[in-house]
């Protein structure tokens, strides 16, 4: 592989390691402060996500492969703690199919180094023309697995924001959820950019190359929305609330914030149940 792709390639793994890692870091600081505790889940998908890159060069394959992106399980707490801590949800379901999908994943990586291969996207070794049926298994089976959680958190999101948007509340937290909905669908187009890269060449071709870079851009957007979604400039609250005249004079908490929004939707759900 020629150097300069190795550097641009390193060099684009570092920079979204770090940011990954400040984002973390900067959520951690906004759960202390506001005791909102059910960022803890999206805090450590941010640091363990990240921390599994690094981990790729210094930890042995057959040891990696088993750890690599259980961080997905964070997330998934995550958007039960966040949308739907006092009603049903398919947690239970999405989070035994991703579980599923994820032991299917580590069964093909085995099988593949008693084969003498390691198997990955990008495809970094050479693959015999009987392998390459079960690379496209393996691109699918990964691009199911990203994509449970970031659908699910684009759906969950985007819905509450269509719920939300109508009522009285500070139109910055309204957007929030649009803010980290649309974001999330960059983390869907991640997942399904998977099935993009070719088996052979990875990075050394000028297609993988270029999907390589979508994929660093678009998690790079997945991860830049939350932080936004989640930790708003003050200059950005006071633009998306312009023109905004609250019902109600007394400044809530971020807490008291969420607790409104859980219930306004309560009550929307229920008026849509009657």
């Amino acid at each position: 592989m020629p150097t300069n792709t190795l550097l641009l390639i390193f060099i684009l793994i570092l920079v979204y390691s770090f940011v990954q890692l400040i984002i973390g870091s900067f959520l951690l600081a906004r759960m202390i402060k506001t005791k909102l505790y059910n960022l803890l889940g999206l805090i450590l998908f941010f640091i363990l996500n990240a921390l599994q890159l690094i981990l790729l060069y210094n930890l042995p394959y057959h040891i990696y492969i088993f750890t690599i992106n259980w961080s997905l399980v964070f997330l998934l707490i995550f958007i039960q703690l966040t949308f739907y801590r006092e009603r049903k949800s398919p947690f239970k379901i999405i989070l035994g199919l991703f579980i599923v999908i994820r032991i299917l994943e580590i069964i093909i990586r085995v099988i593949f180094i008693g084969l003498d291969t390691k198997i990955s996207i990008p495809q970094l070794s050479p693959l015999s023309e009987s392998q390459i049926p079960i690379y496209y298994i393996f691109a699918v089976v990964i691009t199911i697995e990203n994509a449970i959680p970031s659908l699910w958190l684009a759906y969950i999101t985007l819905t509450t924001y269509k719920s939300l948007k109508n009522q009285d509340i500070e139109p910055w937290v309204i957007k929030r959820y649009l803010i980290i909905g649309y974001s999330s669908c960059f983390f869907v187009l991640f997942a399904f950019l998977c099935l993009l890269m070719p088996y052979e060449g990875g990075f050394e071709t000028p297609y993988g190359l270029l999907i390589g870079i979508f994929f660093l851009i678009s998690i790079l957007i997945f991860t830049l929305g939350n932080l936004i979604g989640w930790v708003m400039p003050e200059r950005l609250k006071l633009y998306l609330n312009r023109g905004y005249q609250p019902s109600i004079e007394q400044e809530l908490s971020e807490v008291e914030i969420m607790e409104k929004i859980k219930s306004k939707l309560s009550q929307r759900r229920a008026n849509g149940n009657n």
